[in-house]
């Protein structure tokens, strides 16, 4: 059985599929298939944030780029990995004493695919009509997805349940692989039909790359800062009506953080960056700290501030600023020289000494230039 006829399997002829998945002969094949799609999924649900990654790394900024792709990997795909391992589990408890924990992993990768035909299907005919759906419409095709999954991983704790045992041999797997093998047209075009549905939104993203490069471009060191304007936070949280813009502050260093109250690492990079703002207080610079959740929690962004006990401008980002400096990872540093050009970026958080160094060094540089 080929990729594609596996895939097919699980959707045209599940009992089957499964069935064939769990035969010694499949060994880790369900679990490999799974992380293909898997890939795959991030390339189409991310296409420009994996272009604008590749293109970091090939700027020289591995690190920065490696962050950046695996920000992307996370954000498409998360929650099917914790899906799977759910599964997995569950599938090995109940196989009693048949469990194999990594048949039951293949049986409960194979229950995960319709999650992701579904999804990328989705986005494929939204992409393809200019359309966006509602809250509504994404938790009903959600529900469809991991009910479709759960119906699967019933099937599947089954299928473990009914393996045979180690000394009765293999004939019901065996049965069931020569069944999908007899029958490979439906389970074939059911596959194929499954992969054209990433390769046509693969496709409709690099039609829209191609057609304006621009906007994978990464911004890097020496490209001219994006110009913004962005409402500022207040003390209690209230967005506006006071604005700021990067022009405002010309003739000076400006370091800007993208943040998000989600956002572990940036707990500890926020206090890095208030130390910076301490230390050059009595000097032309200005620290900018880039809410990119928007109004709805800018509240909540200037309690958790206020609990760092920084002192810089708050500023909210709904999005389209960070766009402009293709943040792909959080926090995102960038470093504005004063004569308006990016004069460092840096992508991710490692260590809370390593980033204020970095940040002290290049501000120290451009203040005696």
């Amino acid at each position: 059985m080929g990729f594609a006829t596996r895939v097919g399997a699980i959707i045209a002829a599940p009992t089957t599929g499964l069935a064939a998945c769990d035969h010694p002969r499949h060994g880790g094949k369900g679990v490999g298939d799974l992380m293909v799609l898997l890939g795959l999924t991030v390339l189409a649900l991310r296409s420009q944030e994996v272009v604008t990654a590749v293109l970091i790394i090939a700027s020289g900024e591995v690190g920065g780029g490696v962050s950046s792709l695996l920000g992307a990997a996370s954000g498409a795909i998360s929650r099917e990995l914790a899906l799977l391992f759910g599964l997995g589990v569950v599938i090995w408890l109940a196989a009693g004493k048949r469990r194999a924990f990594g048949r039951d992993l293949d049986l409960a990768a194979a229950a995960v695919i319709p999650v992701l035909v579904l999804e990328v299907g989705a986005s494929l005919v939204l992409e393809a009509i200019g359309a966006r759906p509602s809250e509504t419409a994404s938790q009903v095709l959600g529900g469809i997805g991991y009910g479709w999954a759960i119906g699967l991983g019933a099937l599947a704790v089954r299928q473990a349940r009914r393996r045979p045992a180690p000394d009765a041999g293999e004939a019901t797997g065996d049965n069931a692989v020569e069944t999908a093998e007899r029958a490979p047209r439906r389970c074939r075009v059911a596959g194929w039909g499954a992969l054209s549905l990433w390769a046509g939104l693969i496709a409709l993203h690099g039609a829209d790359i191609a057609g304006d490069p621009s906007q994978v471009t990464p911004v890097v060191s020496g490209d001219p800062a994006p110009g913004f304007e962005l409402p500022v936070i207040g003390e209690d949280g209230e967005v506006g009506p006071g604005r700021a813009a990067l022009s405002d502050f010309e003739g000076q260093v400006v370091v800007i953080e993208f943040w998000a109250t989600w956002c572990g690492p940036c707990r500890e990079s926020l206090p890095a960056l208030e130390r910076v703002r301490a230390a050059y207080e009595d000097q032309p610079v200005a620290v900018l700290a880039v809410n990119t959740e928007g109004p709805a929690q800018a509240a909540s962004a200037q309690a958790m501030l206020s609990d760092l006990d920084f002192g810089g401008v708050s500023l909210s980002d709904t999005g389209r600023v960070a766009d402009l400096y293709r943040v792909t990872t959080i926090p995102h540093l960038a470093v504005v020289s004063p004569e308006g050009d990016v004069a460092m970026v840096h992508r991710g958080f490692r260590s809370a000494s390593r980033y204020e160094d970095r940040i002290r060094d290049v501000v120290d540089d451009l203040l005696v230039r």
